[in-house]
């Protein structure tokens, strides 16, 4: 296939690998250096590796407008600026967010090994990803992970409305929680809004709609126009009262981190939160995971509505990888990401988008 042969409504498949080589090609020109740029690649393919696109590849132009204009500054390393026997804050200084990641999971593991738990709070980092990668890291070790980002009251960071609100007050605000478990760790990844802002953005690119009762309009009426929800509308919290509430404990955890950038309105609130705790401080961890492995297929083998559609469990569809050497097969591409991906590429000249995959 040659560039620009997709049209906006065609898929292809392209080589995992290959697409993160590219990636970190391109973090690399943007000034990260080796360890940063393949650790954002990274945790771009192994979102689509997991079946969410939205948290993709497709970020590569997102990443590069963002560092083109300031907003992010991939050559620069996050810093631990406070520690302590069990919490760490981290500062980012604008960092690509899968490198404060990094960081910020080492720290919860060695501290979390060290004296059973670990908090980290990080600030001023880039777009993070998909959350449940780094629990997932956690849960490998042994661990339990959870972990929140929170953004309220940023004009530029907000999309999603309050229960019975129609402005935007909140960012979709998400949360991962990750748990070792014979046949497959349980790795729940979810937002507080009834679907990710970047969700909304694949379905534009695709030139679908946002399916009913997850988005509204300027005026508080349902809305399933991608175009209209991003320009002027809002999301929804998911089911109510229930993403509300998620959101708005995103924001308790993150307004740790104490006031928001200097340019944000002084109510603001942005930061991250990482707890890690020691399954063996609790009990044997082979037991745990037995246990919770039992629990797990037990609700698996429960009734489904339909019986082709079984029940799942949080983490174990698609690929999970939590390192780049675990890398392999293929992920989809859109027509319209492939043709936004080379002229993001063109106009920065910036590594070129591989022509024939």
């Amino acid at each position: 296939m040659t560039a620009g042969a997709d049209t906006p409504s065609q898929t292809s498949r392209i080589p995992a690998c290959a697409a993160m080589e590219w990636a970190a090609r391109v973090f690399g020109a943007l000034g990260a250096d080796d360890t940063a740029a393949q650790d954002a690649a990274f945790a771009l393919v192994a979102a689509d590796l997991a079946g969410h696109s939205s948290h993709g590849i497709r970020l590569v132009a997102t990443y590069a407008h963002q560092a083109e204009v300031g907003e992010l500054v991939p050559g620069v390393r996050p810093a631990v600026v406070r520690r302590g026997a069990r919490s760490t804050v981290i500062e980012g200084r604008r960092c690509l967010g899968a490198t404060a990641m990094r960081l910020a999971v080492r720290r919860a593991a060695e501290e979390a090994r060290r004296n059973g738990a670990a908090t980290v709070l990080v600030t001023g980092h880039g777009h993070l990803g998909r959350l449940g990668l780094y629990v997932a890291q956690l849960s490998a070790l042994g661990l339990v992970g959870v972990l929140t980002t929170g953004h309220a009251l940023l004009p530029e960071e907000t999309i999603v409305a309050p229960m019975g609100g129609i402005d935007r007050v909140f960012d979709t605000n998400p949360w991962a929680f990750g748990f070792p478990a014979e046949g497959g760790d349980v790795i729940i990844d979810m937002s507080s809004a009834a679907i990710s802002y970047n969700a909304v953005k694949a379905l534009e690119h695709a030139g679908e709609r946002i399916p009913e009762h997850l988005a509204q309009d300027s005026h508080g009426q349902p809305c399933t126009d991608p175009g209209s929800v991003l320009e002027s509308g809002s999301l929804l919290p998911a089911g109510g009262a229930v993403g509300y509430g998620l959101a708005l404990a995103a924001c308790g955890f993150a307004a740790l981190a104490g006031g928001p950038p200097v340019t944000a309105p002084p109510e603001g609130i942005a930061g991250t939160f990482l707890l890690a705790l020691d399954v063996a401080r609790y009990r044997p961890l082979d037991q745990y995971r037995r246990h919770l492995g039992a629990a797990t297929a037990s609700i698996r083998r429960s009734t489904p509505v339909k019986p082709e559609e079984p029940v799942h469990i949080p983490g174990r569809r698609g690929v999970l990888v939590r390192s780049p050497g675990e890398v392999r097969g293929t992920i989809e591409l859109h027509g319209t990401t492939r043709r936004e991906l080379e002229d993001t590429c063109h106009h920065m000249r910036l590594p070129a988008f591989p022509g024939s995959w």
